[in-house]
């Protein structure tokens, strides 16, 4: 419950996160734009400290009742209040091909927003050509080459990155052990609490929701990476003098400085980085391109929140506290010159405005570096305006094929999805990960005196493509024959024979496997085990011989045959994530199901799951050798 509780907690907060600043970007007019969207930063850390201040007297389950309960009530009363954005209802108009009444809604929001007083049919007339625009141009995977998709994003990305790897969560988190750790008297929930009230204070609310229109983006980001270096620089100096000097004396007489830079780092932290990044997110892109940007960004951010908060006290560990806060200090201070060259300042500017400023004016010589790329890769002697002729006729119909939630339906994307899909899990199901994460515990148990590191090389050794751990030195090992096979023969075999082997091969082997383990924990006669010593050796060599000729790399190179253009980056992202999840699941699954049905139970089952692939194959899988994109989508449909 914990696990799923968290899960959905991230996903609604991720969703806020990507709607709130845009919606906040779309109802407010440019020179109050940076005071709405400072306000979104400012109620999480009003929403922080109201859970610091609970804490301080309430358990953890009456604090994730009051988290529940408040956020659904707000919600609840907003929906009676708030209004769909103008550009939203301008969007509804013009799908409805200009029949609805979305666009006298949008009128009437904006004389709301602006009064009666502000010509809003003029700001009507530039957020519905806009829009226009924005659909006329659908965003395409080509587009991040575009310095209008490269460089807002590059930018936002950026400052997402300088705003969590400044160590705010980290110092949030632990803020109580940092006292602790510091000799502090006073107690951790209270400090936490004096720490989160600076941040949502009055001086650091002003500066940052009334001055961001005034002074600009750029110098309070300035200020705020200064500062922030500034105050981890104390506050590593006092761990240093804890830590690395041991003089009491010394930290007797700085027993201070940790609230202080504290206090100075989350006001620093409030008047530039808390905000900022989400401004600039909302205000960057495009329209045809912020929603996929927008999620991207807001997805990084999250990682990278998650990857310092986890790191934390390894990195305090293995370089003391001081170095940890002089490590964010260091990216603190390169945060100063990354906005100074690269990002532009937006104050005062609409959204239309900021998307001329960003966008080159430049033609793209694209199409004769896509030639030249062909002449290289095909040689001079081969027809390379033919085969471009036919790349740009296919890349222009997948563009005026836009894949819709509808096309789901066509045989062109369900028959290649499901195909890949269940290739994907066959790879994964077969057991691979769970053979090679516990290589060295299967030999152990298997009675090997061969010592498991050993094993583990001589079992990677027969496939080029795996990647193992010896000395705890990550090593790549070679391998001739099977990377013969996986990619010389299978252009002239076909990927369909390839496979019925690989599975063939993966089941036989993994039921020699069961018959091992099944001698020594059903049968437990120690003569017919010594006897079949060398069999888990032979059985995994054989495992993953096959798995490398087959079910290695071809999942993938179908995974990216099968699809059409216009359907490739949704299903091969799809496809690549059950992959992954499937992979999780068998190594996360495989101790328990040893122990539920035992070491040749779990080996059997897997063969037969391999030995289901070769049917499936058989009845289902096209043949793609010497196919080219264009006959393999003829053939689905």
């Amino acid at each position: 419950m914990m696990y799923v509780g968290r899960f959905l907690n991230g996903f609604a907060t991720g969703t806020i996160c990507v709607t709130a600043p845009t919606y906040m970007a779309e109802i407010s007019e440019p020179s109050i734009r940076g005071m709405l969207g400072s306000c979104f930063q400012l109620l999480v850390t009003l929403g922080v400290l109201a859970v610091d201040i609970v804490g301080i007297w309430t358990p953890w389950r009456w604090i994730g009742a009051f988290c529940g309960i408040l956020p659904v009530a707000t919600i609840v009363a907003m929906l009676f209040v708030a209004r769909e954005s103008p550009t939203d209802s301008i969007i509804r108009y013009i799908k409805s091909q200009k029949q609805s009444n979305d666009r006298q809604e949008a009128l009437e929001t904006l004389t709301w927003l602006r009064g009666s007083s502000h010509d809003c049919q003029r700001e009507l007339k530039e957020i519905e050509d806009s829009v226009q625009r924005a659909q006329s141009a659908t965003f395409q995977l080509s587009d991040v080459k575009k310095p209008g998709f490269y460089k807002p994003l590059s930018i936002s990305l950026g400052i997402m990155m300088f705003q969590q790897f400044c160590g705010i969560n980290a110092v949030i988190s632990y803020t109580a052990m940092i006292f602790t750790s510091a000799g502090s008297s006073m107690k951790g929930d209270v400090a936490a609490v004096i720490v989160m009230l600076v941040q949502a204070s009055v001086v650091a609310t002003s500066i940052s929701t009334l001055v961001v229109d005034r002074a600009g983006r750029k110098p309070l980001l300035y200020l705020s990476g200064g500062l922030e270096c500034v105050s981890l620089i104390a506050l590593g100096v006092f761990f240093y003098v804890q830590e690395g000097m041991e003089d009491p004396d010394l930290e007797k007489q700085l027993a201070v400085l940790p609230v202080i830079s504290l206090v100075v780092y989350i006001f620093a932290f409030a008047i530039g980085y808390g905000p900022l990044p989400w401004i600039l997110m909302a205000e960057l892109f495009s329209d045809e391109t912020r929603q996929a940007a927008s999620s991207f960004a807001t997805a990084l951010n999250w990682f990278c929140a998650f990857l310092v908060t986890r790191t934390f006290l390894d990195l305090r560990a293995a370089i003391n506290s001081y170095g940890a806060f002089w490590l964010f200090s260091v990216i603190s201070g390169i945060s100063v010159p990354f906005v100074f060259f690269l990002t532009p300042e937006t104050k005062g500017k609409s959204l239309d405005d900021i998307q001329r400023y960003i966008k080159s004016q430049k033609q793209s010589n694209d199409r004769q570096e896509a030639l030249e790329t062909l002449t290289w890769l095909r040689g001079s002697s081969h027809d390379c305006q033919r085969e471009l002729k036919e790349i740009e006729d296919s890349v222009q119909r997948a563009q005026s094929a836009t894949f819709q939630l509808s096309d789901v339906k066509k045989p062109g994307f369900y028959k290649p999805l499901s195909i890949s899909l269940g290739i994907m899990m066959f790879q994964q199901f077969c057991g691979i990960n769970a053979v090679i994460s516990y290589t060295a515990m299967i030999f152990t148990s298997a009675g090997s005196s061969m010592k498991g590191d050993v094993a583990a090389v001589i079992v990677m050794l027969v496939q080029a493509t795996e990647v193992t751990y010896v000395n705890k030195i990550r090593t790549m090992y070679p391998q001739v024959v099977a990377t013969s096979i996986s990619t010389l023969v299978v252009d002239r075999a076909g990927r369909k024979p390839l496979l019925y082997l690989s599975g063939g091969l993966e089941c036989v082997s993994l039921i020699a496997l069961g018959v091992f383990f099944y001698v020594q924990e059903g049968m437990e006669d120690p003569d017919l085990e010594k006897q079949l010593a060398v069999l888990p050796v032979i059985s995994l060599v054989v495992y993953i011989f096959a798995f490398a000729i087959g079910y290695g790399p071809l999942p993938w190179i179908l995974m990216a045959e099968l699809f059409s253009d216009e359907t490739r980056q949704a299903a091969s992202s799809f496809a690549t994530a059950l992959n992954w999840f499937c992979a999780f699941l068998v190594t996360r699954t495989f101790l328990d199901l040893r122990a539920a049905i035992n070491s040749y139970g779990a080996f059997w089952l897997f063969s037969v799951i391999s030995g289901i692939s070769v049917p499936f194959v058989f009845f289902l899988t096209p043949e793609t050798k010497g196919k080219s994109l264009d006959d393999i989508q003829r053939l689905f449909n």
